[in-house]
């Protein structure tokens, strides 16, 4: 087994970065989802409902975010201090929300109004306890710190669309941290 790949998605829904190496925090690989777009009454919003935002580019840039489209430009958003209560999943967090020049640049790259809003020091969120036993903090993650997915995993899964007529899904689709390169399909069951 080995790490293929190492990747963060600064914009929870937006394009990845691939990492040479990165630290692993409580909250898990800096500056991973620390940044979300939410409607107008908090509520998030990912690709799922809104594809658009996987064609946005987001880096963190001093303090802030530099965020870009093909054919739209750049710009540079920051927390503007001003906070609002927003949902992810079953979560309300208090974020810091970006300003409304940002918020109205990136409404009219994606065709619909939102909100961007970052997860900072003052944000706080744990992972259902149902599943971890303890307060174990996360970002905007749609559940825990890190998602590692597996070579073989995702082979075993493409055989079997393939075999019920359906196209093969690459690894991006499922958003991951850490790839790992495996023999075993379905082996991180038992991790």
């Amino acid at each position: 087994m080995r790490v293929t790949e190492l990747n963060i998605y600064p914009l929870k829904s937006a394009r990845g970065i691939s990492l040479p190496d990165s630290a692993v925090s409580a909250e898990g690989l800096p500056g991973d989802r620390r940044a979300m777009l939410v409607d107008p009454s908090g509520h998030f919003i990912t690709q799922r409902e809104l594809p658009a935002i996987a064609t946005v580019l987001a880096r963190h840039e001093d303090g802030g975010m530099l965020l870009s489209r093909d054919q739209h430009g750049e710009i540079v958003a920051r927390p503007s201090g001003e906070r609002m209560d927003v949902a992810v999943w079953k979560s309300i967090v208090s974020a810091n929300m970006a300003d409304a020049v940002t918020n109205d640049t990136l409404s009219a790259w994606l065709g619909r109004e939102v909100k961007l809003a970052f997860f900072d020091n003052a944000s706080k969120r744990i992972a259902s306890l149902e599943w971890t036993g303890d307060e174990t903090p996360v970002t905007f993650a749609d559940g825990y710190q890190i998602l590692v997915t597996t070579t073989a995993s995702l082979a075993a899964l493409n055989d079997n669309m393939r075999e019920n007529g359906e196209d093969d899904v690459g690894m991006e689709r499922f958003r991951p941290n850490i790839v790992l390169e495996t023999d075993e399909p379905w082996a991180e069951d038992g991790w």
